[in-house]
């Protein structure tokens, strides 16, 4: 930049303590000063955050040359550093410095007169809120009066302390004004309190709130991952990991305590090497660890208890396990569960139940993983249809859909009687694998059981038929448009908008307002969606923008989605980074995986430089019960000389009528007759001349393609237009096709199958 304004370097500073470049931050404010450029107590606010990412001693250092930096630049007054700086203090219990911030009349006046809403926090006989380790003393620092928020962040970290949540929660909820510390502090509660499902719900929240997340968040949660995966067979997939994490370790700018003769282990090196012997093969390392574990004399610690406790249970040593555990002095939900995981390994049931009656006793409360690990030393000798359909519904939620069919069949063996649960899962099943021969049968089953008027059962058909393709049974199915519910508009108009039937899907959107139905948020997915696949940019926007002004939703993620697939699709870039960057949630993987398809042949030479293989484009289709699988220009079919025959014969005949391939939109980087050759060679076209070869005339043709994760389906009884006169020879379009035209050789492609429809068989 020619021209640097004092903006400008304060949001680089504050740009490089979001990103973890601490260093960086602290040379800009050096060079800033050598510049004379005006401090702020928004530029110093940043730089004292950063301090807490460092060590005790030097991120105290640091905060008190910032704190000194302050004083002499009259800022002191600013209620952005005051609040950093408390925190700051009160976090590593440097009462005194905590007193000074609070002691200048002037800074403490307009930080109180600043507040916004919660606790006023007296600071008695030099002790800080954030160190109180009683409940009393935590009374008698709070009055109900209004403080700021950076005082309401130390009073959320007391009550976590004294494990008082709903104190922490009423306190949180009650905050007009949240920072980066705030969430931290409630995520950092909620993972000491084993309430790991919480913590992923206040990042959710965090990342909605427009707060991002920092370095402290992302360990938080990298603990909740670690310590929520103890549950057995969990930990067996983390030494698959050992690569990534000496890759990790190895590409580090700083490490922490290494056995090296300058640093001895401390009680977190031997818990780590613990958790290195988690086989029977490494049972003697493992003992050889917990001998020098008692040699440091490190053996009382919690941590080291129950990681003695996991490496005996993991090498199958029950007995010694259950040495360490009666040695212990003090004990945890996690030690128990450990004990109870060990047993459940082993089918020891009466050991298991044991240990969890004595937890109860003792007040140890149990939670999710004890519960699992007793259901894991029980095995189900006479399985019920609601064990059954437990099974089949995890395999379904799971992506497992062809289990979840098998386990279907093996349930009727069973002679279990077929009920609207399980037949609604199993038809979802076939829904997400696009398979309609299961799916009708199902749907028969159904009707067979006198279930067809069912909701469940109805509205899982009515999603299958729709995503299969099969819009006329869909349609048979759907109730009365006068007590039609929201799902069913919903299904209808997004069986619409996977096809590229916009004025279908706008149709029955305008029908489902006229009939008093309040389309939701999935509607608007759907409809905006068919807005994307068809490439209407105008209806696009129109409808996202009526959302908010004229049906109360509010947009969401997956809406934002299909505006910038949309845009994009159409080469508008520049709109797409500015919707982006005013769009009213934050950018997910999804966003930018939309923008970077408006640019794939840049991101393909990429991927090849890094040497990162995309999945390969396959298509498929089902005669009867042989499944064909074809890839581009593939050759490995038993078939393949009548099928590049009749490749061959296709492209003749339209060659004589004036085809001429469009490769406008292929984007690999090859010559263009090598493109021509890819789309003439392309899976679909591949699947569809076998089906040619061996069906009758007048058949519907499924052809399967696994990226777009749709089926693909050709009807010739719509593709018999006749020829329009002209010089190329075209061919008078089905309105119904106009939405399909957007594909990668455009028109051509509709008047190729037009000819395959006009061709005798052989």
């Amino acid at each position: 930049m020619p021209h640097r304004t004092s903006s400008s370097w304060y949001t680089a500073v504050s740009g490089c303590v979001r990103c973890g470049l601490e260093s960086t931050a602290f040379t800009l404010l050096r060079v800033m000063r050598e510049r004379d450029v005006p401090l702020s107590g928004f530029a110093l606010a940043s730089l004292v955050t950063a301090c807490e990412h460092r060590g005790w001693q030097e991120g105290a250092a640091c905060g008190a040359t910032i704190h000194a930096l302050t004083h002499k630049a009259g800022l002191m007054g600013n209620v952005c550093i005051g609040t950093a700086l408390l925190h700051l203090y009160g976090s590593r219990g440097l009462v005194s410095n905590a007193q000074t911030v609070l002691g200048d009349a002037s800074a403490e006046r307009r930080f109180l007169d600043s507040a916004h809403g919660g606790i006023v926090v007296k600071w008695v006989h030099g002790r800080g809120i954030g160190s109180l380790s009683s409940d009393e003393e935590g009374r008698g620092y709070v009055q109900c009066k209004c403080i700021g928020y950076g005082v309401a962040n130390s009073l959320i970290t007391m009550f976590g302390n004294l494990r008082r949540v709903q104190d922490a929660e009423r306190l949180f909820d009650r905050m007009e004004e949240r920072d980066r510390i705030s969430w931290n502090a409630m995520i950092s509660m909620y993972l000491h309190e084993e309430v790991y499902s919480k913590c992923f719900m206040v990042l959710s929240d965090m990342r909605h709130g427009g707060v991002r997340p920092d370095v402290t968040t992302l360990c938080s949660l990298v603990s909740v991952c670690l310590i929520g995966s103890c549950c057995p067979g969990k930990w067996d997939s983390l030494p698959g990991k050992l690569d990534e994490a000496e890759s990790l370790f190895w590409n580090m700018s700083r490490r922490d305590l290494l056995q090296t003769d300058e640093s001895p282990p401390n009680y977190l090196t031997f818990s780590s090497a613990l958790g290195a012997c988690s086989s029977p093969e490494a049972l003697m390392n493992g003992r050889t660890i917990h001998a020098m574990i008692l040699q440091q004399s490190l053996q009382n610690i919690l941590l080291i208890g129950n990681s003695l406790l996991t490496m005996y249970s993991k090498c199958n040593s029950m007995e010694d396990a259950e040495r360490v555990f009666q040695s212990m002095p003090c004990y945890d939900v996690v030690s128990c569960n450990v004990l109870t995981g060990g047993y459940a390994t082993l089918e020891d049931v009466a050991n298991a139940m044991r240990v969890f009656s004595w937890m109860r006793g003792t007040g140890i409360k149990p939670n999710c993983i004890t519960m699992i690990n007793l259901q894991g030393t029980f095995r189900i000798n006479n399985k019920s249809a609601i064990s059954w359909n437990a099974i089949i519904a995890a395999n379904v939620r799971h992506g497992h859909g062809e289990e979840a069919l098998k386990l279907f069949m093996d349930s009727r063996h069973a002679g279990n009687k077929r009920d609207r649960f399980c037949l609604a899962e199993c038809l979802s099943s076939s829904a997400s694998l696009a398979s309609l021969e299961e799916g009708m049968q199902l749907h028969g089953l159904s009707v067979k059981s006198g279930l067809d008027y069912d909701s469940h059962v109805v509205n899982a058909a009515v999603d299958m038929y729709g995503k299969c393709g099969k819009m006329d049974c869909m349609l048979k199915m759907l109730p009365d448009p006068a007590c039609r519910p929201t799902q069913c508009w919903n299904t209808l108009i997004s069986g619409y908008a996977r096809y590229g039937y916009f004025k279908e899907a706008e149709d029955m959107f305008k029908h489902m307002v006229s009939m008093g139905q309040k389309p939701d948020y999935v509607t608007f997915v759907a409809l905006l969606s068919a807005c994307s696949h068809a490439g209407l940019i105008d209806k696009g926007m129109h409808y996202y923008n009526s959302m908010v002004p004229t049906f109360g939703v509010s947009p969401g993620i997956k809406h934002c989605v299909c505006i910038v697939d949309l845009l994009g699709r159409l080469g508008r870039f520049a709109e797409a980074e500015k919707f982006i960057d005013e769009m009213p949630v934050l950018p997910n993987d999804l966003i930018w995986r939309s923008l970077l398809s408006t640019n794939v042949d840049k991101l393909r030479s990429h991927m090849k430089s890094i040497k990162s293989n995309k999945r390969p484009a396959c298509s498929w289709l089902k005669l009867k019960n042989e499944v064909s699988t074809f890839g581009i220009g593939d050759r490995s079919h038993m078939c393949a000389e009548q099928i590049y025959a009749k490749l061959d014969e296709i492209l003749l005949k339209l060659r004589e009528v004036g085809y001429v391939a469009d490769t406008s939109s292929a984007l690999h980087d090859t010559d263009e007759e090598q493109k021509e050759h890819n789309l003439w060679n392309h899976s679909e076209k591949l699947a569809l001349a076998y089906w040619l070869l061996l069906v009758p005339e007048g058949s519907t043709i499924r052809i399967f393609k696994n990226l777009r994760h749709i089926l693909r389906q050709r009807d010739y009884q719509f593709l018999n237009a006749k020829p329009i006169s002209g010089p190329h020879h075209s061919c008078a379009l089905p309105a119904s096709s106009k939405g399909k035209m957007r594909s990668h050789t455009g028109r051509a492609t509709w008047t190729w199958l037009w000819l395959l429809s006009l061709m005798p068989r052989q």
